[in-house]
């Protein structure tokens, strides 16, 4: 069962008009299983679950936090309710979704009604799920070494919660913190049990605080192998991470405020990455934190503040005067060029602002933060950065990619309409393949950018890059017939322009089947509809290949093609449709009085000859009907069409070229 994701609109929609009747549906049925005795405990602890969880859980998952009870110490396996028992519990409110093994709730609607009434039908739901997580992390079975992928996975298939509550114990603490009505000191000893532990008394932290590293780093487990020395993400670092403030004056104390941890991170780089603004005030505040470090890839805590998009933590980082607003990482990437490429508008504005910022710096790739924002369509950035006086709006990466391009190339319609405003702006600047602004917009059909641009009057429509192609010919090769019509409409285009096959619009378009397109090129009163590539073939050869039978049909109908024309190697459509096997257009060519139904290739190969080699039986057939076809034509190497079939064991073509033979006494 497939269930449906609702965007957020879709989720704002029904908070704001569901139904009265729904409302009290569900009122209703959460009033009775509250009111159960049978059914009240397990029930709302599953809806409770499923309402609080930062992803679906799988079945399993959620079993065994079902299992749990604050204060254990191991895991009861008779706990575990099974699949049946929780969902009959919940009457008819929660579901497994077969294909993924996960427990949701019966629809989107419901988790909006638990959003309204959160505060009183779970008004202590976090610091449970935090308690719940904490409990099960302080399992005596999770405590021993795990210092191999092999441990770990041993471990992840004994305690199938173990990842989820890594992940989200931390994040369920913090939304408890501050409450006056739970015993926020035990929660605290559970989580200082974890923040403060070494596996059975290795160098290596938590089990739970393993997983956090690879979660946050977004590494792969399976690059989890045997660590000779401490994996350095310590407790500090957890709750710097989760934005647990309250733990950190004791574990920055014990294991330093400044502590460089895996990866060369520190507690500081961890709270400014996730948006924690209070921890971070708090580690900006202390003068043994170095504000400005930098990780081994050189990012320092402003770049991931201005990556990740935390406006107030920039804020107060950039007004420091030890914090270099302009620092480089190993990419090359600066924070504007990072908050450029994300689309955080805010923090961009606060970062141009700076005296010492380059608005033009150019990461590894030559990408500026104006490329950046272009390339991902980001208008209200790319109009802030284009207004500065400085900026280069003609900037190339490594790839010869401008602005212009990159935002053509995707077609964002509203940024190019931007930056074609600007005068400045070089609307033919070719990249290293020789690629335009217009070249790239054609060839992926963006019909607005197209046309923005060729009203530009300094635009170049017929520019060829490095395979010889227009934009006309990359648009009629992909078959976008709007951006075609658009461009052959323009005078000045030349729509005969062969690339370095020597192909035509015209011919790519033919072979490829795009009659729409076709009937737009043919139209031209200039067009050669006839012109031969580097092999000899014509746009009628190449749709007679390839079977496009009304493409065939509108051009043999010309005067201005040589219907029966042969390429470089002597065949000609005829022979190319007998060839694939293309009986409609075979038909169509050989009741022409202007086509040779016997002609020979250079090797000696005629279309029935070709038909036969390659088991087109129905075309055979209809060759042997044309009176002026020889069924005795050898090729260079002696071979007839009762040879080549014979020899390809094609029965069927074997038994009607018999047959032709015995009519004509033979």
């Amino acid at each position: 069962m497939v269930l449906e994701q609702p965007t957020m609109a879709k989720r704002r929609k029904a908070l704001a008009t569901l139904p009265s009747q729904l409302n009290d549906a569900y009122a209703r049925m959460v009033d009775r299983i509250q009111n159960s005795s049978r059914l009240s405990d397990l029930g709302m602890r599953v809806l409770m679950w499923l309402h609080l969880a930062t992803r679906p859980l799988k079945v399993e998952e959620i079993q065994h936090a079902l299992a749990v009870e604050p204060g254990d110490f191991e895991l009861d396996e008779e706990a575990i309710p099974a699949q049946k028992r929780l969902l009959d519990c919940c009457l008819g409110l929660v579901l497994v979704d077969e294909e993924t093994s996960t427990v949701r709730l019966v629809h989107y609607t419901l988790e909006e009604y638990f959003r309204m009434h959160s505060s009183t039908i779970f008004p202590h739901g976090n610091p449970i799920a935090a308690n719940i997580c904490l409990t099960y992390l302080n399992f005596s079975a999770l405590s021993v070494k795990c210092a191999t992928h092999k441990d770990m996975m041993q471990q992840l298939g004994r305690f199938p919660l173990l990842k989820y509550a890594s992940y989200n114990w931390g994040h369920y603490t913090a939304l408890a913190q501050g409450r006056s009505d739970i015993d926020v000191d035990g929660l605290g000893a559970l989580a200082m049990n974890v923040l403060f532990s070494k596996s059975n008394g290795s160098g290596l932290p938590h089990i739970a605080l393993q997983l956090l590293y690879f979660h946050i780093m977004g590494a792969r487990l399976s690059s989890y192998w045997h660590y000779e020395h401490s994996l350095q993400l310590l407790g500090v670092h957890a709750a710097a991470h989760f934005g647990l403030g309250t733990y950190m004056p004791v574990l920055g104390t014990n294991q330093g405020w400044d502590l460089q941890g895996e990866h060369d991170r520190s507690p500081l780089s961890f709270a400014a990455a996730a948006g924690h603004e209070a921890v971070v005030r708090l580690l900006v505040a202390r003068n043994d934190v170095a504000v400005d470090s930098k990780d081994k890839d050189d990012q320092t805590p402003l770049s991931w503040a201005a990556r990740r998009g935390h406006e107030a933590i920039v804020r107060l980082l950039v007004e420091r005067d030890d914090v270099a607003a302009d620092s480089k990482d190993k990419s090359g990437q600066t924070p504007l060029s990072w908050a450029a490429e994300r689309g955080h508008e805010a923090i961009v504005r606060l970062l141009v602002e700076q005296e010492d910022v380059d608005v033009n710096s150019q990461d590894k790739y030559d990408r500026t933060p104006l490329s950046w924002a272009a390339g991902y369509g980001h208008e209200a950035i790319v109009r802030l950065l284009v207004e500065r006086e400085n900026v280069d709006v003609n900037s190339q990466d490594k790839y010869g990619q401008t602005p212009l391009l990159l935002a053509a190339e995707s077609g964002y319609e509203a940024v190019v309409r931007l930056l074609v405003e600007w005068e400045d702006v070089d609307v033919n600047t070719e990249d290293k393949d020789g690629r335009t602004p217009l070249s790239r917009a054609a060839e992926m059909g963006h019909e607005a950018v197209v046309r923005l641009l060729v009203e530009r009057e300094d635009v170049e429509v017929n520019t060829q890059d490095k395979d010889g192609q227009t934009p006309l010919s990359r648009a009629a090769e992909r078959g976008h017939e709007a951006v075609v019509r658009l461009l052959v409409e323009w005078e000045d285009v030349d729509v005969n322009t062969q690339d370095k096959d020597g192909r035509t619009p015209l011919s790519l378009a033919a072979e490829r089947g795009y009659e729409a397109v076709v009937r737009l090129l043919v139209e031209r009163e200039d067009m050669d509809a006839d012109s031969e590539d580097q092999y000899g073939q014509t746009p009628l050869s190449w749709a007679a290949e390839s079977g496009h039978e009304a493409i065939v049909r509108l051009l043999i109908e010309r005067d201005d093609v040589a219907v029966d024309s042969k390429d470089k190697y002597g065949q000609t459509s005829l022979s190319w449709a007998a060839r694939k096997g293309h009986e409609a257009i075979a038909r169509l060519l050989v009741e022409r009085a202007d086509v040779d139904a016997d002609s020979n290739d250079h090797g000696g190969r005629t279309p029935l000859s070709w038909a036969a080699k390659c088991g087109h039986e129905t075309v055979v057939w209809l060759l042997l009907q044309q009176e002026d076809v020889d069924t005795h034509s050898k090729d260079q190497y002696g071979r007839t069409p009762l040879l080549l079939a014979e020899a390809r064991g094609h029965e069927g073509i074997v038994q009607l070229l018999l047959g032709r033979l015995d009519a004509m006494g033979q």
